[in-house]
């Protein structure tokens, strides 16, 4: 199918008016995430429902000065950047319809933390559509500036009778604006923060979300209860102290614009879980989102220090098993317990050590501790004859820590013996925490030992490489390999199809 000019294929011609485009250009800043990667353009998907409940998709594009080939050259900041933008949506297979645009921006000084962001809205009819991006640098030599971006999304129409929320995004930027903005939402100009990672620089977390189909629920009027609190993301438990509601009138569209402050929230993974409740208390709709606090506020680990060991622990009398009891915690333990764990070790203090131990067990497993521990030694004894490495113990090997983490996978295709990539495994988890289905790639490119490492996973949390099928070709050097290079798999590999076929 091919494009001329600003032409649409049939679904988007339609649109009209109603294709809504950023007014102007927004330079960002962002002082975290990308201070130790090559930054690359993000971009970003969400569903969302107008003031009629007819949904749209919201396609957001971050895009750092220093994608652009020319951004190192002197004379880049005399010549404005220029990018060519192709969103494509496929529907069963078919291409059914897409958007080319170019963007252009002038960075006027050689502050590197400048970026473009460019958000588009796109009215489909409800289905389920493999949405792709093309992002190309214009003055760039061959493909050195070229990203090829792929993920799915569902467009739904709203069931009458039914509550549901819209698309949880977290916030950089929040401005007023004139209410008719095409791109404001309620007055507002919110600018999307691309990733789920606070730290001490970035304290404050801010959301917003869509409350839908409420006055048919419950009535026009009749007063709903919006929550939100925070979770534990590996044992669903909610964090004490964190917290917000706010009471609302029920209505075709409550919009909910809040932020919470992250200044004394231990480190570790979580979930954001936004709920409506009507008057009788019960939750009539629910949403959730992960995010990663890296800040550096303790637990009340003193307090739980002081505690007496429990009598399994206290019989442990070997300072070298209170050692590694300790140490094998790593895959498990959350960056709050690692800490205070290091502490303990280092203290050389044994009777620390147990108090530790007992404190630890106590908070997982507060009903049974000591039978979780025997099932978590259990289990590390079972990754050490299977995965466990020359001089190194199974914990601190990728393949042991996955498993120690997660337990053993669904799928585990094992494949060593390809011809021309290195050795392999694609394991697969049907269920993890708040997560279905993911997918992780280990390879052995040293060879010998079992030095499988973790090249790639589709988990929350864990690394991630779009270039995985490059990095597994023999004779292939990190350093060789563009960031945005299109993905290929070597001759008579089985990579691709067990990755997504995982048997």
């Amino acid at each position: 199918m091919r494009h001329c000019g600003l032409r649409r294929v049939k679904a988007l011609k339609k649109l009209g008016p109603v294709l809504f485009h950023l007014a102007g250009v927004l330079f960002l800043k962002y002082s975290i995430l990308f201070a130790q990667m090559e930054p690359q353009a993000l971009p970003d998907v969400a569903v969302f429902y107008d003031s009629r409940l007819q949904p749209y998709v919201e396609c957001r594009l971050w895009i750092p000065k220093e994608f652009f080939f020319y951004s190192k050259k002197p004379a880049f900041f005399e010549n404005s950047p220029k990018a060519e933008v192709l969103w494509m949506f496929f529907r069963d297979g078919k291409l059914h319809s897409y958007d080319k645009f170019y963007l252009s921006a002038s960075f006027g000084s050689a502050d590197s933390s400048q970026a473009l962001l460019d958000v588009k809205r796109y009215y489909l009819p409800p289905d389920t559509y493999a949405v792709e991006l093309v992002l190309r640098d214009v003055f760039a030599v061959d493909s050195q500036a070229h990203i090829t971006w792929r993920d799915s999304i569902r467009v739904a129409a709203a069931t009458p009778g039914t509550v549901q929320f819209s698309h949880l995004d977290f916030l950089s930027d929040v401005r007023k604006t004139d209410s008719e903005n095409p791109s404001g939402r309620y007055g507002l100009l919110l600018t999307p923060q691309f990733h789920e990672i606070f730290d001490d620089n970035n304290k404050i977390l801010t959301f917003y979300t869509e409350l839908y189909g409420s006055a048919t629920a419950v009535g026009a009027g009749e007063k709903l209860l919006l929550r939100c609190v925070f979770r534990e993301f590996l044992t669903n438990r909610m964090v004490k102290g964190f917290g917000l509601q706010e009471i609302k009138e029920a209505a075709d569209v409550i919009p909910w614009l809040a932020s919470i402050n992250l200044a004394s929230l231990p480190a570790g993974h979580y979930l954001l879980e936004v709920e409506a409740l009507n008057r009788a208390g019960t939750t009539i709709a629910r949403i959730a989102r992960y995010f990663e606090h890296r800040g550096s506020a303790l637990a009340n680990w003193d307090e739980l220090l002081q505690r007496p060991p429990l009598e399994f622990i206290e019989k442990v009398n070997n300072p070298d098993t209170l050692i590694e009891y300790i140490r094998s915690l790593r895959p498990i333990a959350n960056p709050v317990e690692a800490r205070v764990a290091n502490n303990v070790l280092r203290s050389g203090d044994y009777n620390l050590m147990k108090r530790f131990l007992s404190s630890f067990w106590e908070n997982r497993a507060p009903e049974d501790p000591e039978k979780a521990f025997l099932e978590y030694r259990s289990r590390v004894t079972q990754a050490q004859i299977a995965f466990g490495r020359c001089k190194m113990r199974v914990y601190d090997t990728d393949r042991g820590r996955v498993f120690l983490q997660y337990g053993p996978p669904n799928h585990r295709a094992e494949r060593p013996l390809e011809p021309n990539t290195y050795p392999y495994e694609i394991w697969q988890y049907y269920d993890l925490p708040n997560q279905k289905n993911r997918i992780f790639v280990f390879y052995d490119y040293i060879g010998g030992c079992n030095t499988y490492e973790l090249l790639h996973s589709t988990a929350l949390s864990e690394r991630r490489n779009d270039q995985w099928q490059n990095w597994l070709q023999r004779g292939r050097r990190p350093i060789d390999i563009q960031a945005t290079q299109t993905p290929a798999q070597s001759y008579g590999s089985m990579a691709n199809d067990l990755f997504i076929n995982p048997r």
